[in-house]
């Protein structure tokens, strides 16, 4: 993909338009990466300059605990930005970024970005409005791991997807081992989980998609 393709499709997705002054702002601190599965685009706690704008395809934010395990901590699907948090952490990644699915991102260098939003109060806004959804998300992962168990957990997954799909059918976006480390589970409970939930009348598998049957929301 080239960079003017890219960059309107970013700019569409956090602008809502074509704002060609910007855009010529933004060719000069941005470029385009192609990657494959497996890649490895940074590690925890490596040096980095760069956040990235996901067009295409399906990278894991993970981070090991204390005990070498590994928790993940989001799915980035496209239209998504990641590693933002570089404006405020010194120039360090939190987490480990591994692509799950063949990747094309915009990748935009953080601290001169940091300079070109001063002059953009309406690109401004847009990254704040993005930064305090992210923050809320990561907020009702916290509650949902102390409060919740897998069942719950992954019933409220399934109406997220299906809420931001508009849809009761759909492709689960990631593998089901990845969304098992997600829900804080192993893919042998994951997987007798589904087949439960199947069993009960909740939802109805269809190969590759998982339908769902319940329309009201389990609570914790």
């Amino acid at each position: 993909m080239q960079l003017d393709d890219a960059l309107n499709i970013f700019l569409n997705t956090f602008v809502g338009q074509n704002d060609p002054q910007l855009k010529e702002s933004l060719s000069r601190i941005t470029f385009v990466a192609e990657k494959q599965k497996k890649d490895i685009l940074f590690f925890e706690d490596e040096k980095g300059d760069t956040i990235y704008f996901l067009i295409s395809g399906v990278i894991k934010l993970s981070r090991i605990n204390p005990e070498g395990k590994e928790t993940v901590v989001h799915f980035v699907h496209s239209g998504e930005m990641f590693a933002e948090i570089l404006f405020y952490m010194e120039g360090r990644y939190p987490v480990t970024a591994t692509v799950l699915e063949p990747a094309v991102l915009l990748g935009i260098s953080a601290s001169k970005m940091a300079m070109l939003l001063e002059k953009s109060p309406r690109f401004s806004m847009r990254l704040i409005g993005l930064l305090s959804r992210r923050l809320q998300y990561f907020v009702t992962m916290v509650e949902q791991l102390v409060n919740s168990d897998v069942r719950q957990r992954f019933m409220a997954y399934l109406f997220h997807l299906s809420e931001e799909q508009n849809s009761t059918r759909f492709i689960l976006p990631v593998p089901k081992g990845e969304l098992a480390t997600l829900l804080g589970t192993t893919p042998e409970t994951f997987s007798r989980l589904l087949r439960q939930l199947d069993g009960e009348g909740v939802i109805e598998i269809h190969g590759k998609e998982i339908e769902l049957l319940n329309a009201i929301p389990e609570k914790d």
